[in-house]
C-alpha cells in the first residue's frame, strides 16, 4: 500500500561535505513536490548576497526554521539540511515522526575534520558563506553521534561517503528503522566506527574487503616481527626484503626489523612465494615489478652493458639489447637531420634513461613504432 504521509528529508553532515550538492543529485528530481529550505539560500534572498557575518548566517537558520514549521503546519513535505551541531537538532526529527511524517536522514559525511576544511576553503573562494575553521572542526567532532541517533530514529537512512573529490557521493549503508540493511563492499572507516552496532552482523571483510585484509596483514607483522611493528600501504618507489604472510587481497613484505608493507597481490606482476626475498618495484602508475636478488644482479649487468659498450659488443652478451640500441640509434639519427650539434647529447640521455629502466626490471619501449614515425617524417609527413 501507498505511503501517503509527508515526508520530511533530513540532509545532515559536517560544513563542507556536499549537502546541497547531494540534494540537487539526488533528491530533488525524485521528490519534485518537497520544499528545498536552505538557510544558505533564504540568506541570499534576504541579503542579496551569501552570508559574510555571524549575524547573516544567523538570520538565515532563523529563516529555516520558520519555513520548516509553516510546511509542517500544513502538513507539506520538504527537504533539509542541518550541520547537527546541537542535541536541539533531534527535536526536529522527533516532532516530525510524532506528527506523522515519514522521514528519511541522508547523513553525507567526508574522512576527516582536515577535510572538511578545505571543502569551505574552496566553496569560499568560489563566492560562497565562510565558516571559522575552529567551529568546522569542532561541529565534525561533536555532530557525528547526533546524526547517527537521527538516523536510527529515522524510517529510512542513508549514508554517504563523499571524501573523493571530483567523484559522485557515493552511497555506503541503508538503514531501516535504525537496522542497517543494506552495506557497499567499501563502507568508509568513518562509517565502520560510527555505525558499529548497526554493522555488526556484517562481516568485516563484507563491509570493507580491502580493509579487513589490510587489518590481517598488519596481524601478520605484530606476529612475525613483535607487537610494535609497522605495516605500510606502498608508494611509488622500491621495497626489499623476505615475503612473510600472505592474505585475502595483500602479501606481506618485511623491510625491516619492526615494519613490513603490504602489497595488493593485483598490483604485482608476479606473487612471489612465502620465504621468498625480492624487490618490488613501484612505477607512477602503481604497478609493481617483482624480482628476486638474483634477478636485480642480472638486471644491474645488463643494464651497465648497455650502458658502457658499443652495440656489436653488447649485443654478444645480451642479445635481447638490440631493439634498445636500435632505439638509440633511430633518435640519434632523428636529431642529427635538424640539430646534428645536439644528436650525441640526446642519444647519450636516452642511453641512460633505458639503462635506468633496465636496472630496474622495466619493460622498454618497442623500437618498431619509432622507427614507423621516423618512416613517416622521411615521407614529409609530421606527428601532430
Amino acid at each position: 500500500m501507498e505511503d501517503r504521509r509527508p515526508t520530511l528529508h533530513v540532509i545532515a553532515g559536517p560544513n563542507g561535505a556536499g549537502k546541497t550538492t547531494l540534494y540537487r543529485n539526488r533528491i530533488k528530481d525524485r521528490y519534485p513536490e518537497a520544499e528545498f529550505v536552505n538557510a544558505d539560500e533564504l540568506a541570499q534572498r534576504e541579503f542579496g548576497h551569501s552570508a559574510k557575518t555571524l549575524t547573516e548566517s544567523q538570520r538565515g537558520q532563523e529563516l529555516a526554521e520558520q519555513r520548516r514549521q509553516e510546511l509542517m503546519a500544513g502538513r507539506k513535505s520538504l527537504v533539509t539540511e542541518t550541520t547537527f551541531s546541537h542535541p536541539s537538532k533531534l527535536d526536529l526529527v522527533k516532532e516530525a515522526k510524532q506528527a506523522g511524517y515519514e522521514v528519511i536522514v541522508y547523513h553525507v559525511n567526508v574522512r576527516s575534520a582536515e577535510l572538511s576544511v578545505k571543502r569551505v576553503e574552496a566553496r569560499v573562494a568560489g563566492g560562497g558563506h565562510p565558516v571559522p575553521e575552529d567551529r568546522i572542526r569542532q561541529r565534525y567532532e561533536r555532530n557525528q553521534p547526533l546524526i547517527r541517533e537521527a538516523a536510527k530514529l529515522a524510517d529510512r537512512a542513508y549514508i554517504f561517503d563523499n571524501s573523493a573529490l571530483g567523484k559522485p557521493h557515493t552511497l555506503t549503508a541503508i538503514l531501516a528503522k535504525g537496522k542497517a540493511v543494506r552495506v557497499d563492499d567499501r563502507v568508509p572507516a568513518w562509517a565502520r566506527e560510527l555505525y558499529a552496532d548497526e554493522f555488526k552482523h556484517f562481516s568485516q571483510s563484507r563491509l570493507n574487503r580491502p580493509a579487513a585484509s589490510f587489518a590481517e596483514a598488519t596481524q601478520i607483522a605484530k606476529t612475525q616481527l613483535g607487537d610494535q611493528a609497522k605495516t605500510y600501504i606502498p608508494r611509488q618507489g622500491q621495497y626489499t626484503g623476505p615475503m612473510i604472510g600472505e592474505t585475502d587481497l595483500h602479501i606481506v613484505q618485511k623491510i625491516g626489523n619492526r615494519s613490513a608493507v603490504a602489497h595488493f597481490r593485483s598490483s604485482l606482476d608476479r606473487v612471489p612465494p612465502i620465504g621468498e626475498a625480492v624487490e618490488v618495484q613501484y612505477d607512477k602508475h602503481g604497478k609493481a615489478t617483482v624480482r628476486t636478488s638474483r634477478q636485480v644482479e642480472e638486471d644491474k649487468a645488463e643494464a651497465e652493458t648497455f650502458r658502457t659498450k658499443a652495440a656489436q659488443e653488447g649485443v654478444k652478451v645480451y642479445p635481447d639489447l638490440g631493439p634498445a640500441y636500435a632505439l638509440v640509434k633511430a633518435a640519434e639519427a632523428r636529431v642529427g637531420a635538424s640539430r646534428p650539434s645536439e644528436a650525441a647529447r640526446v642519444a647519450e640521455a636516452l642511453r641512460n634513461e633505458l639503462a635506468g629502466r633496465l636496472e630496474r626490471g622495466e619493460r622498454l619501449p618497442e623500437v618498431r613504432r619509432v622507427q614507423q614515425a621516423d618512416r613517416t617524417r622521411d615521407r614529409g609527413g609530421q606527428e601532430r
